[in-house]
């Protein structure tokens, strides 16, 4: 029965982010990188581009991978503002004192949402890679060249792929949650959320570097994304040795459970005991 509500909660959540401009707002930013290849096909017909540069973009896989490669710099801060827009605007409009009595175990409804803003974002992410792909197709009939490229082993890499950015995401929508509820606000879990995912990586460079999630998952990302394995050999001399995908993992995930289970602690301890 609770697994059955808990259900419902998360796909009330979902409905909820379905009517929040902010990820309508979230998602075109996204989807604006998605055009690229395109644009570059349009350009490099007009003259603008050398077509040797245009078919890296153009063709297939190389304008999903472009893509994913564009969308990389934006993605983590559009998850992170996605997760925090679920929860901070329950205290922008102060509307927790009408839902958490409604409910039995009331963190459920903090959980619900952040399984929600995962859902949204990778529902973003796969719809990013599909306008991308079109859009290179596009760009390569704009050219007049042939759009499929050399798609050996393309399945082995989107399985590496996904699983990064599911474990980015979860990571991601996690330390969103705790800033939001350390603060009580949208605005602030999204500027503490967006500093936090700048300065993590940096933490690497401190004593112990290799413990830190910030390097492991910039570690996972060198390993599992195509785009980033000529980049192991940096990452590896930052790290102190070689690249092992377990234990970045291992790292990113425990950081993962003890961000969203603080998070929880503290909205059970603070936000509910006030109601």
């Amino acid at each position: 029965m609770r697994a059955v509500v808990f259900g419902r909660q998360v796909a009330s959540e979902l409905l909820k982010a379905r009517r929040r401009s902010l990820f309508i707002s979230t998602f075109i930013a996204q989807i604006a990188f998605a055009v690229f290849p395109a644009v570059i096909g349009f350009w490099t017909v007009r003259g603008k581009f050398a077509p040797d540069y245009a078919l890296t973009w153009v063709t297939f896989p190389h304008c999903l991978w472009s893509v994913v490669r564009i969308s990389q710099y934006v993605f983590p801060i559009i998850v992170g503002i996605i997760a925090a827009g679920s929860m901070g605007g329950e205290y922008a409009s102060g509307t927790w004192k009408m839902i958490l009595p409604r409910v039995g175990v009331r963190t459920s409804v903090l959980f619900a949402k952040f399984l929600a803003s995962m859902g949204v974002a990778m529902v973003g992410l796969w719809c990013t890679v599909a306008l991308g792909v079109c859009s290179g197709f596009l760009g390569a009939t704009l050219m007049g060249v042939p759009f499929l490229g050399d798609t050996s082993g393309l399945w082995g890499e989107l399985v590496r792929a996904q699983a990064f950015f599911l474990v980015e995401i979860l990571f991601v929508c996690a330390f969103a949650t705790l800033m939001v509820v350390l603060t009580r606000s949208f605005v602030g879990g999204v500027v503490l959320g967006s500093l936090g995912q700048f300065l993590l990586p940096f933490a690497a460079f401190l004593p112990f570097g290799w413990v830190y999630p910030g390097a492991n998952l910039q570690a996972l990302e060198k390993i599992l994304l195509t785009e980033g394995r000529f980049k192991q050999g940096e990452m590896e001399s930052v790290l102190g040795g070689a690249l092992h995908p377990g234990r970045s993992f291992a790292c990113v995930m425990a950081f993962t459970v003890v961000f969203m289970g603080v998070a929880l602690w503290l909205f059970a301890r603070r936000d509910m005991v006030s109601e």
